[in-house]
């Protein structure tokens, strides 16, 4: 099973450079790493072990199915993207035909909207996006 290339490319993309991982047992008789060691991954070899950068300054590899191991999910990180808000707006004349062209509104105009425009992302916001936003 190690050498299967489908196998390979999986760990790769489990395991890719960078990946902090949390040691709980390696078994290892000679040197092991101790339980509880992080580190960092450098690269899955063709054999499927995965080498690592251990923050105690050691570089011993981890061998999938031997030694036991867990990822270290990343930090969330917040990002603030500001970007102009335009609004199209479409009117109802008095016999309450839409118009065929929109209006847009100005800068001042959308400001008096704002709590409705909040309220209403609140309200279509995914089950995901409510601990960090969207």
């Amino acid at each position: 099973m190690r050498n299967n290339p489908h196998w390979l490319k999986f760990m790769r993309d489990q395991y890719s450079p960078g990946t902090r991982i949390r040691l709980m047992q390696m078994n290892d008789p000679y040197a092991p790493i101790p339980s509880g060691t992080e580190g960092t991954v450098d690269f899955v070899d063709d054999a499927g072990q995965i080498h690592m950068k251990w923050d105690n300054g050691r570089s011993l590899a981890l061998i999938p199915g031997e030694d036991s191991f867990s990822k270290i999910a990343p930090s969330l990180q917040t990002l603030k993207l500001y970007m102009p808000l335009t609004v199209t707006q479409y009117e109802q004349d008095e016999w309450g035909s839409w118009d065929e062209y929109p209006s847009e509104l100005d800068e001042d105009t959308i400001l008096t909207y704002q709590d409705q425009i909040l309220s209403a992302i609140l309200k279509e916001r995914m089950p995901e996006e409510t601990e960090r936003g969207f």
